[in-house]
């Protein structure tokens, strides 16, 4: 039998590690009831925990930005994006504000 859909899961452990899993699939209303399922079952799943985190970084919305060769770019409020003038990444909104030099 042929799978109609490709799926995509994913969650953060308790670890920090980001667990990604990937499949096919010809139901997906079923296939994420197990996803939920399964990885509640988990004896180092978080993300419920992090539901408000995650409701309220999706509500942040996104930055349209011009590049010097005019090419429009879109990004997420808290994406976390290399600068020149930090060692650590930082949110696009933070280099923003502050002039730093992004590395893409």
């Amino acid at each position: 039998m042929e799978k109609e859909f490709l799926y995509v899961g994913h969650y953060i452990d308790i670890n920090g590690d980001y667990i990604l899993k990937i499949g096919t699939t010809n139901d997906l209303d079923r296939r994420r009831k197990e996803h939920t399922r399964n990885y509640k079952r988990s004896p180092n799943y978080k993300m419920a925990k992090m539901k408000d985190q995650f409701v309220s970084g999706a509500q942040q919305g996104n930055i349209e930005f011009t590049l010097e060769d005019g090419r429009v770019m879109k990004f997420h409020r808290l994406r976390k994006v290399n600068v020149k003038e930090k060692a650590e990444p930082v949110t696009i909104e933070e280099a923003y504000k502050n002039g730093w030099d992004v590395i893409l």
